[in-house]
């Protein structure tokens, strides 16, 4: 009601702005008429004069009429007089626009004024309860479509539960078919064979009775060979028969070396006589002579006299002084093996014809060694230790071409020798780099690297030695002994070389653990071979 009523005002106050602006229009008695909320057409005037005020309108301020006037009458021919046409539709003459229709607007106010305020509270409480049912509407929606879901879901988990039990349930019985047909074909091929083996056994039995006589013979033939050919029965038979024994299959072991000849040793000559009195003879001169240069017999050694090149302060690779204690060893043992190739086994024996004269020059070239150093003779000491590695090479090898054939030729032939070779390992690059040191020796690399690649290099010749035949832990030892006195004055004499210290103390582990390792392999296979258990090196 009170938006009408604004409406109805806002009419009013624009139809009086109006009339204010066109002056032929009666202006107070419409903005009064406006006021009071009524519209007051007035007639106008036929000659165009204006209207005279009405009664009670002046400025005396008498209250003004606020009865309607009446409608204006049309004209039989339906159309309006001038007054009432120019107040409804058109200004005065000399005036523009429209002027609104009075009737009009009272008609629009009075519809208006009827018009009922709405119940808002009403209307709230409607719209309250309209979403409130939306909503419980929207959550039951969703409720069921959640129960579908879960209903579809519970469904398809199902399907597959069945589907996988029906797959299962397909393999065990393929499964179950596979094993069924597996069975039957083991029987099937155990009646085979059971009825070969009753062929078989018929055969034989049909033909025993003919051979019996040639079972005999030959079991006669067995007990014959056996008797000349006894089984061996201790580890060093064992080692003496090529390869050790033999079944169906083949050989049960076959050693990684040439085993002992078997032959009788070739009858005794003059020239056997000949070489076991050179022999003798050398092996005396050389200890006597060694024992000279050792200095046990009086006079300067090779590491008496403070300038002597042979000191371990000279040179990276030179043993210390107690290195030279191996000496004494060799020639002992030197003269030893030329005491025992007198043994009768010894006298004609191929070994001894082929490395006899082959130790007693080893021991006597290194007793010339020892002579060259006392004397300082630098080149030439380096042409004997060539000459003294060169023989012992040779000896090992015709050695590994004929192995021993017991406990004791290894010791008192294979002992000294093998000994020897690997002193002279080291032997041998001491006075390499004496001589090149006190030359001056210097090219690319510093002399510790130098020192460095020479105890590899002889320590690959010295761990290929070792490891031949049944593994030659004679020459690790004495190669380990060498590198051991290099080591020390390495460390804590006065020439100082961590590098060549270490390598030194490495290669002789190196050596040490590969000879050891090949003597461990071969005598558990050999221990295998006694029990008749098949083995590979």
């Amino acid at each position: 009601m009170t938006e009408t009523r604004q409406d109805t005002s806002a009419a009013s106050e624009a139809l009086e702005r109006l009339r204010a602006s066109h002056p032929s229009s009666p202006a107070p008695a419409a903005a009064e008429g406006a006021a009071a909320g009524t519209s007051i057409p007035r007639s106008p005037r036929t000659d165009g004069a204006s209207a005279e005020p009405a009664a009670g309108s002046g400025t005396g301020g008498a209250p003004r009429s606020t009865a309607l006037p009446p409608k204006p009458l049309r004209s039989p021919e339906g159309a309006t007089d001038d007054g009432s046409a120019a107040s409804r539709h058109l200004a005065a003459p000399g005036t523009h626009g429209r002027v609104e229709d009075e009737n009009a607007t009272t008609r629009l106010n009075t519809w208006l004024d009827g018009l009922e305020s709405p119940d808002w509270r009403e209307l709230g409480s409607k719209a309250k309860a309209t979403t409130v049912q939306t909503i419980a509407t929207q959550r039951a929606n969703a409720r069921r479509r959640a129960e579908a879901r879960e209903t579809a879901r519970q469904e398809k988990a199902r399907l597959r539960a069945e589907r996988e039990a029906a797959e299962r349930a397909e393999a065990e019985a393929a499964a179950e078919r596979q094993r069924a047909a597996e069975e039957a074909a083991r029987k099937a091929a155990e009646e085979e064979a059971a009825q070969q083996a009753a062929e078989e056994a018929a055969a034989r039995a049909a033909t025993s009775s003919a051979d019996l006589e040639s079972l005999v013979e030959s079991a006669r033939d067995a007990i014959v060979d056996a008797a000349a050919h006894p089984i061996p029965r201790t580890s060093e038979e064992l080692r003496n028969t090529s390869p050790f024994w033999v079944d169906d299959e083949g050989p049960i072991y076959v050693p990684p070396y040439n085993l002992p000849s078997r032959d009788p040793d070739p009858e005794e000559t003059r020239t056997d006589l000949v070489r076991r009195v050179v022999v003798s003879v050398v092996a005396a001169l050389s200890l006597a002579l060694g024992f000279l240069g050792l200095g046990w017999f009086g006079g300067p050694t090779a590491h008496s006299d403070v300038d002597s090149p042979f000191r371990p302060r000279t040179a990276l690779l030179a043993p210390g002084i107690d290195s030279f204690m191996i000496w004494g060893v060799l020639f002992i043992w030197i003269v030893l093996f030329a005491i025992y190739q007198w043994h009768p086994s010894q006298r004609s024996s191929h070994r001894q014809r082929e490395i006899g004269y082959l130790t007693a020059g080893a021991g006597l070239l290194g007793a010339l060694w020892l002579l060259c150093a006392r004397a300082s003779l630098v080149f030439l000491s380096v042409v004997v230790a060539l000459a003294l590695t060169a023989v012992l090479v040779y000896a090992v090898r015709r050695m590994n071409q004929r192995t021993a054939r017991s406990t004791m030729e290894r010791f008192f032939v294979d002992g000294p020798a093998a000994l020897y070779m690997g002193w002279a390992l080291v032997l041998l690059p001491a006075t390499l780099s004496i001589a090149l040191t006190r030359s001056g020796f210097s090219l690319l690399l510093p002399p510790s690297w130098w020192g460095v690649l020479v105890i590899v290099g002889a320590t690959w010749a010295a761990v290929t030695m070792s490891m031949s035949e049944r593994g030659r832990i004679a020459i690790a030892l004495g190669y380990a002994w060498g590198l051991f006195w290099i080591m020390l004055d390495r460390l804590i004499g006065p020439l100082f070389s961590t590098p060549v210290a270490i390598i030194c103390g490495l290669c002789a582990f190196i050596v040490l653990l590969a000879t050891e390792n090949r003597r461990y392999q071969i005598g558990h296979a050999e221990r295998r071979a006694e029990r008749g258990q098949r083995t590979e090196f």
